[in-house]
């Protein structure tokens, strides 16, 4: 009996992904709960499990491919009435032997004899190529299976991708031909201007926050500084104990802490605009831009006014190392109610934050640098000073209630001793 497993939907709006590789081949005996692909959505790279056991009689689709929710991701054979159990134990075995192929090579399939069963489940298998080939293939856009491999039994190499790619650049030559010139085209005409990129996973999901954000706000920054010195001489001394207990000190936990506590008293500021409502979220789940090769992706951390400095410096770490191996969930990089983003440490000072969607508010950090102030006896000093961007959204908040937010903040930076105080009465 055959049985579709459909790819499922995932949460939070997802409605489609990216089919990165195949975990198991047609053929395969798998057993519920083995993973059997690997989809990248517009949130995360997820692991997809079996739903029940069975044969793999067809792979749908084919690597690379868009999955849309809702179809049939692969066929299974079901009907274990009509298998005796050394036919079991064969295709239990015959797996194990593709897994141990695999494990040499991911790419390469286990042979079967050619019956027409198996003849006409070659049209499923995967072009010999290694991981390393395969990415290079999806950066350039080359589909594996229009090109003939040049290598080993013919195994797909790097150089056979740059062909695949130079051959589908529009060339003036080919131009040319095709309006019926015959005018030869100088070398300088033969290549090609552009580079066509794809705009999915990751990136396209950006796209379209960028998008709604800038449709459906009216986004304003709020600038400022914060003099600093005290709290990067607490940092400091804190150092080595937060180093003895696995934990990278920064000031962004301590900047979490003080806006969890400042959005206290600015609720607005911690909501949303849902159709004719503005809704103001009594938990405090903040999102923090992390850099990853894939793209900009925002975990989330929770009930930031009930965790101290060391927690949320540790639940830093950890999120952003998951976040850049792709090993994040999806529920970590959802339900969140204001957002950080720092690009002081690839330099920068002031910018324009854009909202993360559907949040009504964003604090970016610039670099932190020493410079001559005028403090309060009138002396010029020198004096360690973080630059503070707030951007909101106008519809739901003014200017007076973000200036006033960036005012606790800051005092909160600025004496570190009134930050911890107020810790303790969260």
């Amino acid at each position: 009996m055959e049985k579709e497993f459909i790819f499922p939907d995932l949460g939070e709006g997802i409605t489609e992904g990216e089919l990165i590789k195949w975990l198991v081949s047609t053929g395969d005996y798998v057993n519920e709960d083995q993973e059997i692909a690997e989809i990248e959505t517009d949130k995360a790279l997820v692991s997809i499990p079996s739903a029940f056991s069975g044969k793999i009689k067809k792979l749908c689709y084919e690597e690379n491919q868009t999955v849309k929710v809702g179809t049939a991701l692969l066929i299974y054979e079901t009907d274990e009435t009509s298998q005796t159990e050394d036919t079991k134990s064969d295709s239990l075995k015959e797996t194990e032997n593709t897994q141990s192929n695999r494990e040499k090579d991911p790419i390469i399939n286990k042979k079967k004899p050619q019956t027409e069963q198996s003849i006409q489940n070659t049209t499923h298998l995967l072009p010999l190529a290694t991981p390393a080939t395969r990415k290079l293939a999806r950066e350039l856009g080359v589909d594996l299976h229009s090109i003939k491999g040049s290598g080993k039994d013919g195994r797909i190499i790097d150089d056979d991708i740059q062909k695949a790619a130079n051959k589908t650049e529009i060339s003036s030559e080919e131009l040319t031909e095709g309006l019926g010139s015959k005018t030869k085209p100088s070398p300088s005409e033969k290549a090609s201007p552009y580079e066509a990129i794809p705009l999915k996973g990751i990136r396209r999901k950006i796209a379209e926050s960028m998008q709604a954000s800038h449709q459906e706000m009216v986004m304003v920054t709020h600038m400022d500084e914060a003099r600093v010195d005290k709290l990067l001489e607490i940092r400091k001394e804190k150092a080595e104990l937060a180093k003895s207990r696995g934990i990278k000190l920064t000031l962004l936990p301590f900047i979490l802490k003080a806006c969890s506590i400042a959005l206290q008293d600015h609720p607005y500021l911690n909501a949303s605009l849902q159709e004719e409502s503005i809704f103001l979220k009594k938990y405090y789940h903040f999102g923090f831009a992390v850099d990853t090769d894939a793209g900009l992706m925002v975990p989330v951390i929770r009930d930031v006014n009930k965790k101290s400095i060391f927690k949320l410096a540790k639940e830093l770490t950890e999120l952003s190392a998951r976040a850049r191996e792709r090993k994040i969930d999806l529920e970590e990089l959802q339900n969140h109610t204001f957002s950080i983003t720092n690009i002081g440490s690839l330099g920068g000072i002031f910018f324009t934050p854009i909202i993360h969607h559907p949040d009504s508010a964003i604090l970016g950090i610039g670099r932190t640098q020493q410079k001559p102030i005028v403090d309060q006896n009138k002396k010029i000093v020198p004096a360690y000073m973080l630059p503070l961007a707030l951007t909101f959204d106008h519809r739901i908040a003014d200017g007076a209630t973000a200036a006033r937010f960036v005012n606790q903040v800051i005092s909160y930076l600025e004496d570190p001793d009134l930050l911890l105080l107020e810790e303790g009465e969260n």
